[in-house]
């Protein structure tokens, strides 16, 4: 079960970097977006952002387990949770490296499907070059998911 945290965000700091690695980043959204986590053994094991975009989209900003949990459908339960608490939402967006092949798959396999690109994102807005698979993260790969209104 997801709870919410609403003070001290910034204590989740140490997995929020597994998905997004520089700091400054983090901050620029972790303040105006809804922080959920995931407890398990009395430790913290994931973490999860969304922010709301308005008209009807949220935005799936950070999503991370743990290392030593991962590879364990964590992060497929954590979206159909997060999924059913954003259902008046009409969509989710999430955004991901054009190098990141494994999120890419992760998110499509979670039913999100591509939507658009922003060419750059990585050298405009980060002060070092991010490497994923070898290869440097250049443009944002915007991916979408239609939320179930019953």
């Amino acid at each position: 079960m997801l709870r919410e945290i609403t003070q001290q965000k910034e204590a989740y700091l140490f997995l929020l970097l597994l998905a997004d690695p520089e700091e400054e980043m983090i901050e620029r959204y972790l303040d105006k977006g809804r922080l959920f986590v995931l407890d398990a053994q009395q430790q913290t094991i994931a973490v999860a952002v969304v922010v709301d975009c308005g008209d009807g989209e949220c935005e799936l900003k950070n999503l991370a387990v743990a290392e030593a949990w991962q590879n364990q459908g964590i992060g497929s339960k954590m979206i159909a949770e997060l999924c059913k608490i954003f259902g008046d939402y009409q969509r989710m967006l999430v955004g991901t490296a054009d190098s990141s092949i494994q999120a890419l798959h992760f998110y499509q396999k979670n039913g999100f499907v591509y939507h658009h690109t922003v060419a750059n994102f990585f050298v405009d807005y980060y002060q070092r070059t991010i490497f994923e698979n070898g290869v440097p993260c250049v443009d944002m790969i915007y991916l979408v998911k239609e939320l179930a209104h019953d």
